[in-house]
């Protein structure tokens, strides 16, 4: 084998790894946009017994959202011995980014 057969090899070589990574690239691109856009109708690729996603009640409603928290807080509080309690408070509070209060909990 000559140095030219060799050179002209590894060239060959390395141009068929960038135009295979190039091709490998661009085809995830274009299965990631198809599987964000079969996202949006996502009702269409759940099972029929599937519970609806995203519940309107929660977000329509801040005040009873506040309430249910308040509640669980005040439970865990009021219940010492009571592990979930303790696990809620402490996971309302790290959603709040509140994390010295969620140690606390923990």
């Amino acid at each position: 084998m000559t140095r030219e057969n060799l050179l002209f090899a590894i060239i060959g070589i390395l141009f068929g790894f960038i135009v295979g990574f190039i091709f490998a690239s661009t085809m995830s691109q274009k299965n990631a946009m198809s599987a964000t856009t079969a996202g949006t109708g996502s009702s269409q690729s759940l099972p029929a017994d599937h519970p609806p996603v995203g519940s309107q009640d929660a977000v329509n409603d801040p005040a009873k959202i506040r309430e249910q928290v308040t509640t669980s807080i005040a439970k865990a509080k009021n219940e010492p011995q009571n592990f979930d309690a303790q696990m809620q408070a402490a996971e309302l509070y790290y959603q709040i980014q509140r994390y010295d209060q969620a140690i606390e909990f923990l």
